[in-house]
C-alpha cells in the first residue's frame, strides 16, 4: 500500500496498457478525480483534465497536501483516471493511505535482512511497515509503541526490531507466492531460495516477536505466543 504523510503532496503514476501493451490514449480524454475517505468526491479534484500527446504512454498525477489531511489514524485516497482508446471508455484507479508522522527509525531492507531475501525476491511494495506499526500498536495498547520509539533508549530499538519483524511475518504471503513463480524455472534465484528452511525462520520470527513484545509490556508472560507454524498467512492477526 502506498502511503502518504498528513499534509504531504502525493505523485502517482499511471500507465497506459492494453492487453500487455503499450497504448496512448485519444486525446484530450484523459480526467481524474479523487475521492476521500469515505467515497466522496473532493471539490477541488473532480474531473481534472490531464494533458498528453499522441506518443503518451503514461502520466504523473500529484495529488496537493491540501487533499491528504486526515483526522484519522489511517485515512484513504482513491484516484479515479478516466480516459478514451479508440473511442472505448478505460478507467484506472490507484488507492494510496494517508497517515500522521510516525516515529518508524527502521527500512525494509532491515526486513529483508531478517528474511534473507533480496530486493528482486521481495520489493519494497510488497512491505508493509506502516500496517506492521498500526498492528503493533493495536496490540500493545495506546501509547505504548510511540513511547518506546521516541525513548532515546533501548526501547526504541527493542521498538524497531519488532517493528521489522511484525512486517517480516506480514510479507511471509508475498515471498511464498514468489517462491512459487521462480519455482517455474531452475534459476540461481530458485536454487538459491530453496536452500532456505522457510518454515523455521518463521517459527524464529515468531519467537523473536514473543521475546520483543514482552519487553516492550513489561510482561513475562507467554501471552504473545499467539502464532502456529503451521498458518504463515498473517502471524499477528491471526486470520
Amino acid at each position: 500500500m502506498q502511503n502518504v504523510t498528513d499534509g504531504d503532496d502525493f505523485t502517482l503514476r499511471f500507465d497506459f496498457v492494453e492487453l500487455g501493451e503499450f497504448i496512448s490514449p485519444d486525446l484530450n480524454s484523459v480526467t481524474y478525480t479523487v475521492r476521500d475517505n469515505n467515497g466522496v468526491v473532493i471539490a477541488t479534484q473532480n474531473n481534472i483534465a490531464v494533458s498528453t500527446s499522441e506518443d503518451t504512454t503514461e502520466v504523473t498525477i500529484t495529488i496537493p497536501g491540501s487533499v491528504n489531511s486526515n483526522t484519522l489514524n489511517r485515512e484513504y485516497r482513491f484516484v479515479i483516471l478516466k480516459y478514451t482508446y479508440q473511442g472505448n471508455s478505460k478507467v484506472l484507479t490507484q488507492q494510496y493511505r494517508v497517515t500522521p508522522w510516525l516515529n518508524i527509525g527502521t527500512s525494509t531492507e532491515r526486513v529483508r535482512a531478517r528474511l534473507g531475501v533480496t530486493s528482486s525476491e521481495l520489493p519494497d511494495q510488497d512491505i508493509d511497515l506502516y500496517e506492521a506499526y498500526f498492528t503493533l500498536d493495536e496490540k500493545l495498547g495506546d501509547t505504548v509503541l510511540n513511547t518506546a520509539l521516541t525513548s532515546g533508549n533501548i526501547n526504541a530499538d527493542n521498538a524497531n526490531n519488532t517493528l521489522e519483524v511484525v512486517a517480516a511475518l506480514k510479507a511471509f504471503p508475498s515471498l511464498q507466492l514468489r517462491i512459487a513463480q521462480v519455482d517455474k524455472a531452475d534459476t540461481h534465484e530458485f536454487r538459491r531460495l530453496s536452500k532456505i528452511d522457510f518454515q523455521q525462520l518463521h517459527q524464529t520470527l515468531i519467537e523473536k516477536y514473543s521475546e520483543l513484545v514482552n519487553k516492550l509490556s513489561g510482561s513475562t508472560e507467554t501471552q504473545f505466543n499467539l502464532f502456529s507454524v503451521v498458518t504463515p498467512t498473517d502471524a499477528i492477526t491471526g486470520s
